[in-house]
């Protein structure tokens, strides 16, 4: 039994670091492919608008602007602008 443990550990020693090694390219390549897809995903958010709609009305009886970007149904941003400050 005794040559069987030596041939064991034998292998095992010669085999273990090509494990230890072949795991840790696994894992480098994990890291690298999680890398890749938050780039994707970055890329993905900076070409989507930072708002869904823009509503816009013309109110005749002051001369105002009213303007309202909306995204995901709220309204992020809601500003009336009077046509003397759009002039000058």
């Amino acid at each position: 039994m005794e040559p069987f443990f030596t041939t064991l550990q034998i292998v095992t020693g010669v085999l273990l670091p090509v494990i230890g090694i072949f795991l840790l390219w696994v894992i480098k390549e994990v890291i690298h492919l999680a890398g890749v897809m938050r780039q994707v995903r970055l890329e993905e958010v900076k070409r989507k608008p930072p708002f869904d709609e823009i509503e816009s009305s013309i109110r005749f009886e002051d001369n105002a602007l009213q303007v309202r970007l909306v995204k995901n149904g709220e309204t992020i941003y809601k500003d009336t602008i009077d046509r003397s400050e759009l002039e000058g």
